[in-house]
């Protein structure tokens, strides 16, 4: 039930994000904060998990570059990007096949 809400919430902030745009609007409002990007990512992949699960995909997380698990950005706005590119990484990925992430 988690993920589903969370996917609905991001749901909703796309389509406000996309009113914004559609009004010629340019300001955004941003709330950066403070967290772990493994548990981030973490999240959206529980979002995938049933479909994931469905085609037998293994998915492999890579990170490098960073100094610390913590970043501070917008975290809404940080993982609307990655479902909308893990959701097409399962999709375009046949059965049985590997998804690489490196962050």
């Amino acid at each position: 039930m988690k993920c589903a809400s969370k996917f609905i919430d991001y749901f909703v902030h796309d389509i406000l994000d996309f009113s914004i745009l559609s009004n010629n609007e340019t300001k955004f409002v941003h709330h950066n904060s403070i967290f772990n990007i493994q548990e981030a990512i973490s999240e959206i992949l529980e979002i995938q998990e049933d479909k994931i699960r469905m085609k037998n995909i293994s998915v492999r997380i890579y990170y490098s570059g960073f100094k610390s698990n913590f970043v501070n950005t917008d975290l809404k706005r940080l993982q609307q990007v990655l479902l909308n590119l893990t959701s097409n990484a399962v999709k375009f990925t046949d059965r049985e096949g590997r998804i690489k992430i490196m962050v």
